[in-house]
């Protein structure tokens, strides 16, 4: 894929009015249209198969699972959980705010392998999210230009199927040691 159609511009948008502090604007990934558009065909060849190979906890991003659906099961055994007097019990809340943004890309791909993906598939993958180069929007113009080496593309049409494939091997390690 030539290099300039991976391109990305990102602009920073607002999270509310009157925003002030760094914090209170969102980056998003402004990608090439024919990159959008190849991107779209891959994600649409994954979707299909999101429900089988993720986890049933893992709601997000996932067709015909719901969100809520788990803060409303948390919300039930917090509440089961603070009738029983003398048992233990432990809760967590996991804050994954930047995990988008630094997700390892070799251990995606490696992912991806695991749960059956046709190495051709894996290929095509791995050519839409390594090598992109960046710019910044500023005043409506682009300024600077410099490459990334982890995380996934906001406003990228395959980048919320490649993270639910993360979280799904997070939450298998959570599982898989008792929590």
């Amino acid at each position: 894929m030539p290099i300039g159609v991976k391109a990305t511009t990102l602009a920073i948008i607002p999270k509310h009015k009157n925003a002030t502090d760094v914090s209170d604007y969102r980056p998003i990934a402004l990608c090439n249209v024919l990159y959008k558009i190849i991107a779209k065909v891959l994600a649409e060849r994954m979707k299909p198969v999101m429900n089988i190979i993720v986890k049933d906890n893992q709601a997000g991003f996932v067709k015909s699972r719901v969100s809520t659906d788990n803060i409303l099961l948390a919300n039930d055994i917090l509440s089961y959980a603070g009738k029983r007097r003398g048992s233990k019990f432990f809760c967590a809340k996991l804050d994954i705010k930047k995990a988008f943004d630094s997700v390892s890309r070799e251990f995606l791909l490696q992912r991806m392998l695991q749960k059956g993906f046709p190495t051709l598939f894996v290929n095509w993958i791995k050519i839409c999210i390594t090598d992109v180069n960046f710019s910044i929007l500023l005043n409506g113009a682009l300024e600077g230009y410099f490459s990334s080496s982890a995380g996934l593309r906001q406003g990228c049409p395959l980048s919320p199927y490649l993270f639910c494939l993360v979280m799904d091997a997070f939450s298998n390690l959570l599982e898989n040691r008792g929590f």
